[in-house]
């Protein structure tokens, strides 16, 4: 057996073959690694509004070969560990709304997904697949297609054919909106109270000292409404300048990288607020 390159991966996992071809994994030094955890485990925490950031940072971590430079038994071993704050308080429902970002982000098999998620392996198959509207179905009788074999002979095939679609339903009518100005000046004055309230309490270094347990909690929910504020300003800025395409993706770019140093000066307050009592 042909041993894979770092730019042709091929894994086996519980016996199941997944084939990661097209991903190119170049091998970290253990900073870069500690950084990439940071990121994840940092998300995880606020996964109800960061799942997609997530996700990208495992993938990051995936390209990175993460788990190879941390010690971990494996990439799944890795994984499991990494989201079990997310797997563990989610609904069932919830769990199987997982499925695609593991397969495609995560890069897991099938098997290592149906135990992670405790969702039956057919489950799996078929949320897997369930994204790809182009997928057809063979039918019998229909014209033949001529594919090569791996020995260099000529084979046929059923054409696949399109799965029927239902009939689209109608669109409900949308309930009539207020005027945007008042929408987000009300939405804006309510949070600007709020955000008043929240500095109040974070100031108060009396009761934040009997109540440590509660703050680290309450904090994690204020970086991820902290995140959504960001996004909001992001776009408020890019309407107002009038942004092309390639300045709007620059600009996000740049405050991407700002976020993630954000994010990594965070977790030195995490590890602050979760250490010894």
């Amino acid at each position: 057996m042909t041993t894979p390159s770092n730019t042709e991966v091929e894994r086996v996992i519980d016996g199941e073959v997944v084939d990661d071809a097209a991903v190119t994994v170049v091998p970290v030094d253990e900073r870069q690694a500690d950084r990439i955890i940071t990121r994840i485990e940092l998300s995880v925490n606020t996964a109800a509004t960061n799942l997609q950031k997530t996700f990208g940072y495992l993938d990051e971590a995936y390209r990175g070969d993460v788990w190879r430079t941390k010690g971990y038994q494996s990439w799944p071993a890795f994984v499991v560990e990494k989201l079990a704050p997310i797997t563990e308080v989610m609904s069932k429902a919830q769990r199987r709304e997982l499925v695609p970002h593991l397969s495609v982000d995560a890069h897991l098999s099938v098997r290592t997904i149906a135990s992670v998620t405790n969702t039956p392996r057919e489950t799996v198959r078929r949320l897997v697949k369930a994204g790809d509207s182009k997928v057809g179905h063979l039918e019998s009788g229909s014209a033949p297609q001529t594919v090569g074999g791996a020995d260099g002979k000529t084979y046929t095939r059923p054409t696949p054919v399109p799965e029927p679609q239902p009939e689209p339903e109608p669109e409900p009518r949308k309930a009539r909106q207020a005027p945007w100005p008042r929408s987000a000046g009300r939405a804006i004055y309510g949070l600007e109270r709020s955000a008043i309230t929240v500095s109040n309490l974070f100031k108060d270094s009396a009761r934040l000292a009997r109540n440590r347990d509660a703050v680290s909690c309450e904090w994690n929910r204020l970086v991820a409404v902290r995140n959504q504020i960001d996004e909001a300003i992001f776009s408020g800025a890019a309407a107002v300048l009038d942004l092309d395409d390639d300045t709007r993706e620059s600009f996000r770019a740049s405050i991407a990288e700002m976020t993630d140093r954000e994010d990594f000066s965070l977790a030195t307050l995490r590890t602050l607020l979760e250490g010894p009592q």
